[in-house]
């Protein structure tokens, strides 16, 4: 289990049995836009809201099956040195 705030746009989780993709808009207060993959509506989370992260994967043209984004997907941690 993650908080809201934990994760990176692009990321997937679920909560109450309803599975989002979290955006990259947020308010000042911290919450965090997600779009629902149930109904495709939007839906702002509270920065402290707990979810659990999912992994995603599709079909390619042959049926295999590839990994969009999973729980160890490195290539979009923030790499900046301070």
């Amino acid at each position: 289990m993650k908080y809201v705030e934990e994760l990176n746009s692009g990321d997937a989780f679920v909560v109450k049995d309803q599975s989002f993709v979290l955006t990259s808009d947020f308010k000042n207060n911290g919450a965090r836009k997600a779009i629902n993959l149930n109904d495709g509506m939007c839906k702002w989370f509270d920065a402290n809201c707990m979810c659990e992260f999912i992994d995603l994967f599709m079909l390619d043209k042959n049926n295999n099956i590839i990994k969009i984004k999973t729980s160890d997907d490195k290539s979009k941690e923030n790499t900046n040195i301070f």
